[in-house]
């Protein structure tokens, strides 16, 4: 059964990675001769860019909804070693920082574009979880090795409807992917925990 996941919640696993507090808290109104200040609301957050079209790219999200973001010509970009960038170096897969206008009719205008690095990650596999604990849960995988996993408050759990959002909605015998890193002394930090709820 997990054979048809693995593709999937590989990649769902790559997608959501980095995607750390994307609750896009307003800040205070700016404003443009052509827009009320009333219309806009300035967001910041982070996600992974999943696809690019024409003056806009789309922007997946930590609880699996995506924002598409609005880009003009007074938008500016920094690539990830820090100098100025544009547009066309914008790729799907990217990690990046937007600061966004609301706009009045709700949708996103963004003001700057920053690519961000992606995340170490060491371990991405699937199984079934068989043991929780407190702050850790320990999956079977479908080999039968057995990983144990340390949750922390930069894991990002994520379901179909949002129905796992944390550690105590798992349950035993329930699928998941993990994108881990490695603490060593076998310590394995859990990134992102991809579960399918029954």
């Amino acid at each position: 059964m997990f054979k048809k996941l693995l593709v999937p919640l590989t990649l769902a696993l790559l997608a959501a990675l980095a995607i750390a507090g994307v609750a896009y808290a307003a800040a205070r109104p700016a404003n443009t001769p052509d827009e009320s200040s009333a219309a806009q609301k300035l967001r910041a957050g982070l996600g992974q860019i999943t696809a690019i079209g024409d003056s806009q790219f789309t922007v997946q999200l930590k609880n699996g909804g995506e924002k598409v973001i609005r880009v003009d010509a007074d938008t500016r970009y920094v690539k990830a070693d820090g100098s100025a960038g544009s547009f066309a170096d914008l790729q799907v897969g990217l990690w990046v920082a937007v600061a966004a206008k609301q706009l009045g009719d709700g949708s996103y205008l963004a003001v700057r574009v920053a690519v961000r690095a992606k995340p170490q990650v060491d371990v991405k596999v699937t199984g079934r979880v068989t043991a929780i604990d407190t702050a850790s849960f320990t999956i079977r995988a479908r080999d039968g090795k057995a990983y144990a996993f340390q949750v922390t408050p930069e894991t990002h759990f994520r379901s179909r409807r949002g129905v796992v959002k944390g550690l105590k909605d798992l349950r035993l015998g329930m699928g998941v992917g993990v994108a881990a890193r490695d603490l060593g002394d076998g310590q394995l930090q859990a990134l992102v925990v991809i579960a399918r709820a029954r």
